[in-house]
């Protein structure tokens, strides 16, 4: 029977096991549907995404592994700042094993994936019974942003796994009073700091969550986990201090690391800064070719007047802070059922349908967990706040809720609104879906009596809801045509190396060659890689291709112009939009997929 009542926490069990036993039949359940849920991530793993942003991800690995220096930062922030090395150093350990970043990146995320969906099953387990927990682990294993972070390598999509397995560790603490536990928990929301900046609230909401239940510190488990922290920020601190922490500055400051002066200096290439022609080193004339045929001056005006700045005073610009609130924390919390489900076809309707129950079941738990904490609280007295808050269903769902309440709290202070940063918050998702199981589980225990009835109905319920994320991503699968040019098949791991294997095999001479990249007017919105490139020269946009072209084969492209185009090449990159630009009969033309690679004839 996949049921279990909630126990009463009079007092810590100390007796409770590091890896508490489950039934074989629930280890067999819980197998079953991560073994399912492989199928659509594997099938989306055939487009797996090779963009610039992620190649540094395996490529600070492997160049430590070739001799250079230990990877103790990572890629490169939105204010240009190196972020934290956490994902370089969780995708190394494949590399190793595979040396091949398509491999290593894909086996990690598989990994990850599995102690994710683990760790959903273990707190929704411990908190609500062994139904709710198999529950949740089906609900996140088929969730589209599990899937899409099973084969993508982007250390936001990392963030469900460590909320859940922070949360885990800290409940834990709480019900045994281990310090084993409380240092685990601290050294988890590190590894998630360290992955994403945005995981620093972890801390906040650990300390909150730990004050309203009352938690006995053990001061030798805090001390050994401080001690376990430090190591771990260390290579990072140190690589810091020799660059005067200018990257911590100027995440606190939210200001680009390389200075006002080298944005305008790139501004003309942003998509809406007028039309720009070969070689991309400065703003085109008004007659020149491109995907924007409107004059620069008239969009130097546009930004002008859209930039102009109002006067408001301290009390309007409080009030309008004030008012934004809520709907920061109701978009926050919708941001976990908005999937569209184009996989779904004509039958999408359904899908977008069933998102809103799912969305509806979270909200109508959450409301009820909240009524029915306070009616226990008046009958029980305030004193009891913290008993009711671990021993009863409502204050245990009042705790998964207040913990992402800190969170959004934190990013509504910092001023990073979901509409304007909707990929900090995808840590939610794990936290939300143990809700909406803990909320079905409860509600069908109630509406039933025979526990059959109630596991055919949660089963029945559970798989409607983790349809919608699964069959989309198998629909989008079936029906994806890599043969038309858009961004995402520009950027195809597959086509990206097919083309990068060609010129290896093709090119007789020697270990060096130049590749020209023809891309910049397909990828405006990457305007940015120029200034970046200030902090970091590997930052071009031929990276994605030099870097496999290195690892994979030896060879070295010398063209290093960050913004990708080189004159006598002996190979451009193009996509095909780019085709236009060029006297195809000069060149042997070499096709993968939306990736033309052109070979000037002899």
């Amino acid at each position: 029977m996949l049921t279990a009542k909630i126990r009463p926490m009079t007092h810590p069990d100390r007796s409770l096991p590091i890896i508490p036993s489950v039934p074989r039949t629930a280890w067999v359940a819980l197998l079953l549907i991560w073994l399912l849920s492989l199928i659509p991530k594997l099938l989306g793993a055939h487009n797996m995404v090779w963009e610039i942003d992620m190649v540094p991800v395996v490529m600070r690995g492997s160049d430590w592994l070739a001799g250079g220096p230990f990877p103790a930062f990572g890629t490169l922030s939105s204010v240009a700042a190196y972020n934290m090395p956490m994902l370089v150093w969780l995708n190394l350990p494949m590399l190793i094993v595979t040396g091949n970043p398509f491999w290593a990146m894909l086996l990690t995320g598989i990994l990850w994936n599995a102690l994710s969906t683990w760790a959903v099953f273990r707190l929704g387990t411990d908190l609500f019974g062994l139904r709710t927990g198999l529950a949740a682990a089906a609900l996140f294993a088929f969730h589209e942003t599990s899937i899409a972070g099973t084969y993508t390598a982007w250390a936001q999509l990392f963030l469900p796994g460590f909320f859940a397995m922070t949360l885990l560790c800290l409940w834990r603490w709480i019900a045994t009073e281990r310090g084993f536990y409380l240092a685990l928990s601290g050294i988890i929301a590190t590894a998630a700091f360290m992955t994403h900046f945005g995981a620093v609230l972890l801390y906040p909401a650990m300390l909150v969550i730990a004050l309203l239940v009352r938690a006995r510190w053990q001061w030798r488990g805090l001390l050994i986990g401080a001690a376990v922290v430090m190591v771990m920020l260390a290579p990072y601190l140190l690589f810091e201090a020799d660059r005067d922490f200018a990257d911590v500055r100027a995440f606190f400051a939210k200001e680009p690391l390389v200075g006002q002066q080298s944005l305008d200096d790139a501004a003309y290439l942003k998509p809406e800064s007028g039309p720009i022609a070969p070689p991309y080193d400065g703003p085109a004339s008004a007659e020149a070719s491109g995907p924007d045929t409107s004059s620069p001056k008239r969009a130097s005006e546009v930004i002008e007047q859209a930039s102009a700045p109002v006067s408001r005073s301290t009390a309007e610009r409080a009030l309008d802070f004030l008012v934004s609130v809520p709907e920061q924390i109701r978009i926050a919390f919708w941001l976990a059922f908005q999937g569209q489900a184009p996989g779904w076809g004509s039958l999408s309707g359904i899908a977008i349908a069933i998102n809103h129950a799912v969305s509806a079941i979270f909200v109508g738990g959450s409301l009820w967990a909240i009524g029915r904490y306070l009616w226990l609280l008046k009958k029980r007295g305030l004193r009891q706040f913290s008993v009711i808050l671990i021993e009863r269903w409502a204050g245990r769902v009042l705790i998964l809720l207040i913990f992402l309440l800190v969170i959004a709290a934190g990013f509504i202070a910092t001023r990073t609104p979901p509409w304007e940063q909707p990929t900090y918050y995808p840590g939610f998702i794990s936290i939300q879906l143990i809700i909406v199981a803990a909320t079905l589980d409860a509600f069908f225990s109630r509406l039933m009596t025979s526990n059959r009835t109630q596991n055919m109905a949660l089963i029945i319920a559970v798989a409607l809801a983790a349809s919608v994320g699964g069959m989309d991503r198998i629909g989008r699968i079936m029906t994806y045509d890599d043969s038309v040019h858009t961004p995402l098949n520009g950027w195809l791991y597959r086509h990206v190396e097919a083309a990068v294997d060609y010129i290896a095999e093709d090119w007789q001479g020697g270990n060096s060659l130049v590749i020209s990249y023809d891309l910049m007017p397909e990828m405006r919105n990457y305007w940015w890689i120029i200034p970046w490139s200030r902090t970091d020269p590997a930052y071009t946009m031929g990276l994605p291709y030099d870097y496999l072209l290195d690892y994979l084969h030896g060879l070295t492209n010398t063209n290093t112009n960050p913004i990708g185009w080189a004159d006598d090449a002996d190979y451009i990159v193009v996509w095909e939009p780019g085709l236009e630009r060029h006297d195809l009969s000069q060149y042997d033309v070499a096709q993968f997929g939306t990736i033309y690679v052109l070979k000037p004839k002899q």
